[in-house]
């Protein structure tokens, strides 16, 4: 299992822009055949490969491998083989070069979510050499790109598209910490302001759009204390710590200038809305909309563009699905712990599935010291032996004639 984790580590595939997709769909293409699935690849329409944050570059490639043991009942396993951006002066070991040390295996992908990707795909190949006789059912092993970009081009585009389907669906992101069936949707917001550029001795015969921008940014910020009084009744864990989900609103990116002498023509803000799993997403960006234009009555001479829309979408899952269930037996009976069913405060691909009407867990084998996202990510080899052990447990019970539960 560290092996092949650390082979598909070593294959870079940060988002934005989307290095070495095509390198990592051969070895998921190649790793999934060698687990005896029958495989295929899916490649997107050019024209979902878009962000407002970057340039996306080349073909987005989906892999499917499939296991077809009989007429039963069916599930989707997902994963994503991107990853984040790496500074690499902040890191111990090289991020992309998967490094054993102290019981963990440290590189960027470790615990979001390269680990539990091939970990789960192991475990489904040993649980159909050693128990496959006795189920009954599909999986559908789904590893796609974009996620950390919303995933539009990726599970996103095979659920919308209606390219896979089952009647439920375990997303293998997140951490052990969390059994989630709710999370936050993020929207994202690109706002520029135009103005004319000038030497900066002579400011009346130009326009700054940084000084454009300010007072916009001033009321986001009010709004974005607005925003954070509100409070879900979903709970959310961390580091052992149950509390309830709260949107935000945070002003993230700001690109402006060239020079300390010339006025700046041209002022870019990002803004980060995070919309918790009640809240309704189209009244979250009315609310941005609402500052914009009133901001605008302000100031007649301000020339502001704005681009928006959601990446992934805030949602809500049935808490009594049949593979629910199952895996909250298995995870109690490996772990010995009550498994904690809640929300997440980061937006997930599993958005698209419970869209499909699909019930859907997303369960994976990071914890609160991977620093996931962060320099040094890791995850503990003892945690994704774990962690295989309980998805396969959890789709044999799944799999398994209703009247013949294996637990």
């Amino acid at each position: 299992m560290v092996r092949k984790v650390s082979e598909l580590v070593s294959i870079p595939t940060p988002v934005p822009p989307g290095d070495n997709y095509e390198e990592a769909a051969d070895w998921l293409k190649e790793f999934l055949q060698d687990c005896n699935a029958k495989v295929r690849t899916m490649t997107a329409p050019a024209e979902l490969s878009k962000t407002l944050e970057a340039e996306l570059i080349g073909p987005r490639i989906n892999v499917l491998g499939e296991y077809n043991l009989g007429a039963g009942p069916s599930i989707i396993v997902a994963g994503h083989y991107d990853v984040v951006p790496v500074d690499e002066r902040k890191w111990d070991t090289p991020p992309f070069e998967a490094v054993e040390k102290n019981g963990r295996v440290f590189g960027r992908g470790t615990a979001d979510q390269k680990g539990a990707l091939v970990s789960s795909i192991i475990s489904i190949r040993e649980l159909i050499e050693e128990r496959g006789e006795h189920l009954c059912g599909k999986i559908v092993v789904v590893a796609t790109p974009d996620e950390e970009v919303g995933g539009s081009a990726g599970f996103g585009w095979l659920m919308e598209d209606k390219k896979v389907s089952a009647d439920e669906c375990l997303v293998t992101d997140g951490g052990m910490e969390t059994l989630v069936i709710a999370a936050s949707g993020t929207l994202r917001a690109k706002l520029t302001s135009l103005g004319q550029s000038g030497h900066s001795s002579k400011p009346w015969l130009a326009r700054n759009a940084i000084h454009d921008m300010i007072p916009v940014m001033s009321s986001l910020l009010e709004l974005s204390k607005d925003v954070e009084k509100r409070v879900s009744e979903i709970k959310y864990m961390s580091q052992g710590q149950v509390s309830n989900i709260r949107p935000s609103l945070n002003l993230d990116v700001i690109h402006a200038g060239v020079k300390v002498n010339i006025i700046p023509d041209e002022c870019t803000l990002l803004l980060d809305r995070r919309v918790s799993p009640e809240e309704d997403p189209d009244m979250a960006e009315k609310e941005i909309m609402r500052i914009i234009e009133e901001e605008k009555a302000k100031n007649p001479e301000l020339d502001l563009r704005v681009e928006s829309g959601m990446l992934h979408t805030n949602f809500l899952s049935p808490s009594d699905s049949r593979y629910l269930q199952a895996l909250k037996s298995v995870y109690r009976r490996i772990t010995g712990l009550d498994p904690f069913v809640g929300g997440s405060t980061g937006a997930l691909d599993a958005c698209y599935s419970v869209r499909r009407d699909i019930p859907t867990v997303t369960f994976g084998a990071a914890t609160p010291d991977s620093n996931t996202h962060g320099s040094n990510e890791s995850v503990s080899v003892d945690d994704l032996v774990a962690y295989a052990q309980i998805v396969s447990h959890s789709l044999e019970a799944y799999l398994t004639e209703e009247k013949g539960d294996t637990l």
